[in-house]
């Protein structure tokens, strides 16, 4: 049983990962602090009255539940998420409201977004030809399927894909533009929008989710995943296209409501049925 906030459950269950204790039972969860500081808590289902939560955690029903463990070896319990620099939304609303009021016609565009190379599984969803204004991506609960990687390119329709692997990469400038080989990433990507698979078939209805690294020890882990499965555990951002390790800007993310980096390289993957929570019983 954990007391405490949303950081000491990320805390407990990045521990137990490391010494592969996750399999020994599940965890249980009494938040304590304000409101802001379990948001986590109140997305996975625990009850925010700890006489609720103490009374889960004595007669609940343990919930398997999907783990993104990423390349330094820390996890995501909920999602992660890439957004906007604040400073660039600022500085774009800004140069916008100037040039309205300075030019008669309309202002040039301004992209409050990031320069980031997309791969899910393998397939390039954004490859730095346009700024992408949000990475979003989300575990499932009980391995109920892929975790769920939405992307929102800059003048583009937003892109969805089920994942076993994300990768992100910041990138210096354009990279990969219309001429590349194979056009842009949203071109590749256009075959996945709602949802289906980069092999063409439907995704699982669910959230996104991280695999596994050598495969998750205990009672919640998963054993004997499909190819098709393993095509789509690893879901990442990358840097740029030539050498995504040391070139390349540097991106911040929230990973379970916090902010994290910067980092220049991230790769997820999923776990499925990693680990599980107590809940209340008739609880989703």
């Amino acid at each position: 049983m954990i007391v405490g906030d949303d950081r000491a459950l990320v805390r407990a269950v990045g521990l137990l990962y490391r010494e592969r204790g996750l399999g020994d039972g599940a965890v249980s969860l009494v938040p304590v602090g304000p409101p802001g500081s379990l948001a986590l808590a109140r997305s996975l289902g625990v009850p925010l009255s700890a006489v609720l939560a103490a009374r889960a955690a004595l007669d609940g029903v343990a919930h398997p539940r999907d783990l993104l463990v990423d390349d330094s070896g820390g996890v995501v319990l909920g999602g992660l998420r890439i957004s906007p620099p604040v400073s660039a939304v600022r500085r774009g609303g800004g140069y916008r409201s100037l040039l309205r009021t300075l030019l008669p016609g309309p202002a040039a565009p301004v992209w409050p977004a990031h320069r980031l190379r997309v791969e899910v599984d393998g397939v390039v969803l954004a490859d730095g030809d346009r700024p992408v204004e949000d990475v979003a991506v989300r575990t499932a609960g009980g391995g109920a399927g892929p975790a769920e990687v939405l992307v929102r390119l800059s003048g583009a329709p937003p892109l969805t894909q089920w994942a076993e692997a994300v990768t992100v990469s910041g990138v210096s400038g354009l990279s990969g533009a219309s001429g590349a080989a194979g056009g842009s990433g949203a071109a590749r990507a256009a075959g996945m929008r709602g949802g289906h698979g980069a092999g063409g078939g439907t995704g699982a209805a669910g959230a996104v989710g991280v695999p596994g690294a050598s495969g998750t020890s205990g009672a919640y882990g998963a054993s004997g995943v499909s190819g098709e499965a393993r095509a789509s555990r690893s879901a990442g951002v990358s840097g740029t296209t030539e050498d995504p390790g040391t070139s390349g800007e540097d991106f911040r993310y929230r990973a379970d409501h916090a902010l994290a980096g910067p980092v220049r390289r991230r790769t997820w993957t999923r776990h499925p049925a990693a680990w599980a929570l107590t809940l209340p019983r008739g609880a989703a």
